[in-house]
Protein backbone atom coordinates (compact mmCIF):
# COMPACT_ATOMS: atom_id res chain seq x y z
CA UNK A 1 0.00 0.00 0.00
CA UNK A 2 1.16 3.29 -0.73
CA UNK A 3 -0.12 6.99 -0.64
CA UNK A 4 -2.41 7.60 2.14
CA UNK A 5 -1.77 10.77 3.81
CA UNK A 6 -1.84 11.57 7.10
CA UNK A 7 -5.26 13.39 7.01
CA UNK A 8 -6.99 9.72 5.45
CA UNK A 9 -5.38 7.51 8.10
CA UNK A 10 -6.80 9.80 10.63
CA UNK A 11 -10.12 9.57 8.95
CA UNK A 12 -10.08 6.37 8.71
CA UNK A 13 -8.86 5.55 12.12
CA UNK A 14 -11.83 7.31 13.57
CA UNK A 15 -14.15 5.76 10.89
CA UNK A 16 -12.60 2.03 11.68
CA UNK A 17 -13.28 3.03 15.37
CA UNK A 18 -17.11 4.39 14.78
CA UNK A 19 -17.98 1.09 13.04
CA UNK A 20 -16.20 -1.32 15.00
CA UNK A 21 -17.94 -0.01 17.85
CA UNK A 22 -21.44 -0.21 16.30
CA UNK A 23 -20.97 -3.90 14.87
CA UNK A 24 -19.38 -5.29 18.17
CA UNK A 25 -22.51 -3.23 20.10
CA UNK A 26 -25.09 -5.03 17.72
CA UNK A 27 -22.48 -8.34 18.30
CA UNK A 28 -21.92 -9.14 14.99
CA UNK A 29 -18.32 -10.67 13.46
CA UNK A 30 -16.45 -9.48 10.98
CA UNK A 31 -17.17 -12.89 9.41
CA UNK A 32 -20.67 -11.87 8.97
CA UNK A 33 -20.11 -8.54 7.77
CA UNK A 34 -17.86 -9.96 4.90
CA UNK A 35 -21.06 -12.84 3.74
CA UNK A 36 -23.42 -9.79 4.09
CA UNK A 37 -20.80 -7.38 1.24
CA UNK A 38 -18.86 -9.70 -0.20
CA UNK A 39 -15.91 -7.84 1.20
CA UNK A 40 -12.92 -10.00 1.65
CA UNK A 41 -12.54 -10.95 5.42
CA UNK A 42 -8.94 -10.31 4.99
CA UNK A 43 -9.45 -6.40 3.92
CA UNK A 44 -12.71 -6.26 6.42
CA UNK A 45 -9.90 -7.10 8.98
CA UNK A 46 -7.47 -4.66 7.51
CA UNK A 47 -10.03 -1.85 7.13
CA UNK A 48 -10.93 -2.81 11.21
CA UNK A 49 -7.50 -2.84 12.37
CA UNK A 50 -6.51 0.37 10.05
CA UNK A 51 -3.42 -1.65 8.36
CA UNK A 52 -3.17 0.59 5.45
CA UNK A 53 -0.20 -2.03 4.33
CA UNK A 54 -3.07 -4.40 3.18
CA UNK A 55 -5.47 -2.02 1.79
CA UNK A 56 -6.38 -1.55 -1.68
CA UNK A 57 -6.15 2.52 -3.38
CA UNK A 58 -8.49 4.71 -1.58
CA UNK A 59 -11.52 4.63 -4.02
CA UNK A 60 -11.68 0.76 -2.91
CA UNK A 61 -11.37 1.43 0.62
CA UNK A 62 -14.27 4.16 0.08
CA UNK A 63 -16.79 1.76 -1.03
CA UNK A 64 -15.89 -0.80 1.85
CA UNK A 65 -16.56 1.98 4.11
CA UNK A 66 -20.07 2.71 2.89
CA UNK A 67 -20.69 -1.51 1.77
CA UNK A 68 -19.82 -2.14 5.75
CA UNK A 69 -21.57 0.75 7.20
CA UNK A 70 -24.18 -0.18 5.50
CA UNK A 71 -24.46 -3.70 6.68
CA UNK A 72 -24.67 -2.55 10.03
CA UNK A 73 -27.62 0.26 9.56
CA UNK A 74 -25.29 2.97 9.06
CA UNK A 75 -26.01 5.46 6.56
CA UNK A 76 -22.73 4.29 4.24
CA UNK A 77 -23.22 7.13 1.84
CA UNK A 78 -22.44 9.49 4.47
CA UNK A 79 -19.42 7.84 6.20
CA UNK A 80 -17.61 6.79 3.05
CA UNK A 81 -17.98 10.50 2.28
CA UNK A 82 -16.10 11.70 4.99
CA UNK A 83 -13.21 9.51 3.84
CA UNK A 84 -11.07 11.77 1.27
CA UNK A 85 -9.71 9.95 -1.69
CA UNK A 86 -7.13 12.43 -2.74
CA UNK A 87 -4.04 11.43 -0.87
CA UNK A 88 -3.33 15.35 0.06
CA UNK A 89 -6.22 18.36 -0.09
CA UNK A 90 -6.21 20.35 -2.78
CA UNK A 91 -4.15 23.81 -1.41
CA UNK A 92 -4.77 26.81 -4.15
CA UNK A 93 -1.48 28.43 -4.35
CA UNK A 94 -2.25 32.39 -2.95
CA UNK A 95 0.33 35.22 -5.34
CA UNK A 96 2.96 36.44 -3.04
CA UNK A 97 2.97 40.22 -2.75
CA UNK A 98 5.37 42.29 -4.31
Amino acid sequence: MTGFSQHQEAQLRYIADHLRQVRSEQGISLDEIAVKTFIPLRLLQALDDVQLDRLPEAVFVQGFIRRYADAIGVDGLAVARSFPLEAQPFEQATPESP
